[in-house]
């Protein structure tokens, strides 16, 4: 008896000025992008600077080979994070530097004083800047003026000492440790420098927001969006002392999101809420972007553009829910109003930065996303009317893969016990049309010890070209009478060079913590915290239980399980700990498979990509 709409999402551009001198000019800068690509970033290769032969005890052995890892790869992740706070807000990008000069200063001290060094507990931890950029490795301290950095480095120093946190000693280093530590720390203050003292006041962008709140939508609800919880703090905070009411944060750190969730949509969530409790703006990380019905509004604003732009398909997807009341969604992202080609230069030159760095180490699409998608950056600013919408690189490839599986065994009821009965590390070859980016090479599919899978296209000089499950799944696609063609004469040597890369990479990547957004990582960042909550009431078996999880995979039954209590909103800490710790008592929490093995990964199957004559 009530209406309902598929309603249309409408993409919109906001528009903010950037004056010559202004503060985002000074940063949208040659010379800014030029100072990060070129930091050293010390802390992230502590390896690199320790003394050669010397005389380490068994714990500093097994620290010592824990920093070689994922050296490399925490630099790229450093990196970018920088990069993508720079295009979030000019504040947190300011911030980031801040911390980060305290940190190596911190460092420094205890070089100087030749007190223990902290080298970080875990070391994925230290890179996740997907929601802020607070360590809690070295305790960050935003309340110290950077100024003040002799001070600083010392309190910061207690501080830790205060922490769970691994230790080297300072002797074991060499001096070019310190120098470039000092070296990163005066490129940065170059930038400090450069742009001065923020002024909320003149934060065009935050201006704009503000128009767009109180003129454009005075009074209907709104959802922001930003990738990191340090600017939708900083946009909250400062948009409520210039009177923008019913306002709120919600962030990864928000101890109930759920409950602010049910401020600002009481009706779709189905939420008692008195009136004088509602929201009618909420200023939210991506923790809001998925499993949250927030269909009271139909207005979502992106703050900044994620480099992964799929995302911004999610968090339409929030308010475009049944029950939606509006037969339009409004998606508005930001644009300097000097137009597009501005940031497409200052996201390729990005890209550039951290691919010839070496720093991306694993699929590239992991770290950099979307950041080269030209097109579709074009289609967002330009307002096309689909580019909200879901297509078929959005779906999920478990649905896609078995999909494909259907219908192929729906078609020819022996194919299931042929497949049953194929050998290990077949290979095949196919007919191929090469593109500008789809060359004449090989796919592979290779399993880790540990049950980690992963298909790979290489060109022919053996060079990663894609990681991209679809797209690998796409390029091998034939109709069943397809004829098999003869292999290229080095398709095997490919094949070994393939799995060589794969695992020396999935090696380090294995006894890592993996993705930011894997059930291991999310697992482990929650009960960080918890364990760090308790305080004198410390539980050291959790505490041992989650160092471990930096190298051991989760058993199959216990991912699957721990991946839904991470869904579940109402899942606290206590209960995601007790949990863990069952699974761990029964045997069932890790896969017991040494990393060291001879046999670390295999090769499942691989298909050559061949010319059509052959």
């Amino acid at each position: 008896g009530s209406r309902s709409y598929f309603p249309y999402r409408r993409p919109k551009t906001a528009h903010f000025a950037v004056r010559d001198g202004d503060q985002y000019q000074r940063l949208f800068s040659n010379e800014v992008v030029d100072i990060i690509g070129q930091l050293q970033l010390p802390r992230y290769g502590l390896k690199g600077y320790l003394v050669a032969g010397a005389t380490l005890s068994p714990e500093e052995s097994r620290i010592v080979d824990d920093l070689s890892r994922a050296g490399a790869r925490l630099k790229g992740f450093a990196r970018s994070s920088f990069f993508k706070r720079l295009e979030s807000s000019g504040k947190v990008f300011i911030q980031s530097l801040q911390r980060h000069i305290m940190r190596n200063a911190m460092i420094l001290h205890a070089l100087h004083t030749g007190q223990p060094v902290p080298v970080g507990q875990f070391d994925a931890a230290e890179f996740d800047a997907s929601v802020n950029d607070r360590d809690f490795l070295f305790g960050g301290n935003d309340d110290v003026e950077v100024s003040a950095l002799d001070s600083s480095a010392a309190d910061l120093y207690s501080h830790v000492q205060q922490s769970n946190v691994r230790w080297l000693r300072a002797e074991l280093f060499g001096a070019h440790l310190g120098q470039a530590l000092r070296d990163d720390n005066a490129d940065l203050q170059i930038i400090l420098n450069r742009v001065g003292i923020w002024e909320p006041d003149q934060d065009e962008k935050l201006n704009a927001l503000e128009r767009l709140l109180s003129d454009q939508h005075r009074t209907e609800k709104v959802i922001v969006f930003s990738q990191f919880a340090d600017t939708a703090n900083y946009v909250a905070e400062t948009l409520s002392k210039r009177g923008v009411r019913a306002i709120a944060a919600v962030t990864g750190q928000s101890k109930e999101p759920h409950k602010i969730a049910d401020r600002f949509s009481p009706v779709s969530r189905k939420a008692t809420v008195p009136d004088a409790e509602q929201l009618r703006v909420i200023i939210a990380t991506d923790v809001l972007s998925e499993g949250q019905n927030l269909q009271d509004a139909h207005i979502v604003v992106n703050y900044d553009l994620p480099w992964a732009l799929v995302r911004l398909v999610q968090r339409a997807g929030r308010v475009d829910r049944i029950g939606q009341q509006s037969p339009e969604i409004w998606c508005y992202s930001f644009l300097p109003a000097d137009g597009i080609e501005d940031v497409l230069r200052l996201r390729k030159r990005i890209a550039e930065r951290l691919v010839t760095s070496g720093e991306i180490i694993g699929p590239v699409e992991q770290l950099i996303e979307g950041l080269g998608d030209d097109a579709t950056t074009r289609d967002v600013y330009t307002e096309k009317s689909d580019v909200y919408e879901e297509t078929d690189s959005d779906v999920d490839m478990a649905s896609y893969c078995y999909q494909i599986w259907q219908e192929a065994t729906a078609l020819d009821k022996t194919l299931e016990q042929r497949i049953r009965r194929l050998p290990p590390q077949i290979r095949s070859a196919k007919a191929h049309t090469p593109g500008n980016a789809e060359p004449y090479g090989v796919l592979s599919f290779v399993r880790t010890a540990s049950g980690m899978s992963t298909l790979t296209y290489t060109n022919q000089a053996g060079d990663v070209v894609s990681q991209s499950l679809k797209r690998i799944i796409d390029t091998a696609a034939c109709p069943p009478n397809e004829l098999r063609h003869e292999l290229a004469s080095d398709h095997d040597a490919h094949v070994t060079k393939t799995l060589k890369w794969i695992t020396d990479t999935y090696r380090r990547q294995e006894v890592g913590l993996g993705a930011a957004n894997s059930v291991r990582y999310r697992t482990y960042t929650r009960l960080v915290h918890y364990a760090q909550q308790l305080g004198a009431l410390r539980d050291l078996e959790l505490e041992r239980v989650v160092e471990r999880m930096v190298n051991t995979q989760f058993t199959e039954r216990a991912s699957d399980t721990l991946k839904r209590l991470l869904r579940d909103t109402d899942t606290n800490d206590m209960v995601l700990a007790d949990r863990v710790m069952a699974f761990h008592r029964d045997h069932v929490l890790f896969i017991p498979v040494a990393v060291g093995d001879q046999d670390f990964a295999t090769i499942v199957c691989s298909l050559g990509l061949v010319e059509g004559n052959n």
